[in-house]
């Protein structure tokens, strides 16, 4: 069962970025809301991301997944590339 926030693998792909505050950073330059665990790691909820990029998900597709859409989101440094989620 998937669950209603972006997985640690998903931030990452998403913002390119290692460090949780980075994260929190580039994501927040993206429009996104970010909560942020104890530990600094971010939390985005599925909602507000399908939100802010007009409906799309996130996925990695594999090379034979021709029916995998990309969207674009201005960052404050630039596109993000994201996938929709199966």
């Amino acid at each position: 069962m998937p669950t209603p926030w972006l997985t640690p693998a998903e931030i990452a792909e998403l913002t390119g970025l290692i460090r949780p505050s980075a994260q929190v950073r580039a994501l927040r330059a993206m429009g996104l809301t970010v909560l942020t665990r104890p530990d600094g790691t971010p939390i985005v909820s599925l909602d507000n991301f399908r939100r802010v990029t007009g409906g799309a998900d996130l996925t990695t597709p594999t090379d034979d997944d021709a029916e995998a859409r990309q969207y674009r989101v201005r960052g404050g440094g630039g596109n993000v590339v994201m996938m929709r989620r199966n």
